[in-house]
């Protein structure tokens, strides 16, 4: 991995170090070209193969059933292709008022059918999804789902600001936590919920342990993505991670702020195995959901990093030589 003017770059091993299973979904190929011909029903072009968008969620949901993975994969593939949209040449043209009427029309489109005005297919789309989800999620999901995503949107157009005014890189411990909110690794962790019908008590939800287990998967899938995304990103001049471990640390290298920021995913992995025995027990009904939830949010631990090197998101040509 190269960059404007620094040497190769060697990636933090975070594969070997994974101590979570991986698996790939068996209904992928079906359910990849149905969410494939409904997002160009929109006049939505993805391609699998060079994306491998619906992999990604193959691998994050390998138990899912084929209804349960096509719904997940139809709107998170979908704000896949948004994320990018805002990412690329063309985000950048985008003047910033006209960001934030998009990021709240998309968190406008949430809402019974009747009155929403979708500004583009992105909207559209996600719109006639939700109807369908109405029609076939619990209340409990529905209100995490969407609270992550509207929290997630927020914090997006809060950073959009403070970049604009010029504001400062922030110190690590503010930048952990904007980054759980902007990566919407909440919204991921809500569909578990929705696949396998897990519904907890407010009482276990809000119990720090699975909280702290929580933030430990949007910690890997966040830092994971500030890593290999690092070499585009600094073309940008856009901060991440590693320019924010750079930016408290001014000995550092680039290689030495990759290496810790590594260390901090291999000490995420680590905390996850710890915290889950120290989950309480709520009775065995609902530690039986309880521990479905943490098994299968292992999952999307093992996904994220394994599709990492999946994808020609990061790499583009050069994936191979950087796995």
């Amino acid at each position: 991995m190269t960059a404007q003017n620094m040497d190769t770059i060697i990636l933090p091993d975070l594969i070997s170090t994974c101590p979570f299973k991986l698996e790939c979904n068996q209904e992928y190929e079906i359910v990849s070209a149905e969410t494939d011909a409904w997002l160009n029903s929109y006049g939505i072009s993805n391609s699998e193969s060079m994306t491998k968008y619906n992999r990604f969620w193959a691998l994050a949901y390998p138990h899912a059933s084929r209804t349960t993975l096509r719904n997940t994969s139809d709107a998170m593939t979908l704000m896949f292709m948004i994320d990018d949209l805002f990412d690329t040449s063309y985000g950048k043209g985008i003047s910033d008022k006209t960001k934030q009427q998009l990021f709240k029309n998309i968190v406008d489109c949430f809402q019974p059918a009747g009155s929403f005005k979708p500004l583009t297919p992105f909207t559209t789309a996600l719109h006639d999804w939700w109807q369908r989800m109405l029609d076939s999620t619990t209340p409990h999901f529905q209100e995490h789902f969407l609270n992550a995503y509207r929290i997630g949107v927020e914090t997006v157009l809060s950073v959009l600001a403070d970049k604009k005014t010029g504001q400062s890189v922030p110190d690590l411990e503010t930048y952990i936590r904007i980054r759980r909110k902007t990566s919407f690794g909440d919204a991921g962790l809500a569909f578990i919920e929705y696949i396998f019908d897990i519904v907890l008590p407010d009482e276990c939800w809000s119990n720090e342990a699975l909280q702290h287990l929580s933030d430990c998967v949007t910690d890997v899938a966040a830092f994971a993505n500030d890593i290999y995304s690092f070499n585009v990103e600094q073309i940008h001049d856009q901060y991440n991670l590693i320019t924010v471990l750079m930016h408290d640390d001014s000995s550092l290298t680039i290689q030495q702020a990759m290496d810790r920021a590594g260390q901090m995913i291999i000490d995420r992995y680590n905390d996850f195995e710890r915290i889950r025995r120290e989950i309480p027990s709520w009775g065995k009904e609902i530690d039986a959901q309880v521990e479905k939830y943490i098994n299968e949010a292992t999952y999307m631990i093992s996904g994220t990093i394994h599709w990492s090197f999946e994808t020609p998101k990061y790499f583009g040509a050069q994936t191979e030589e950087a796995n």
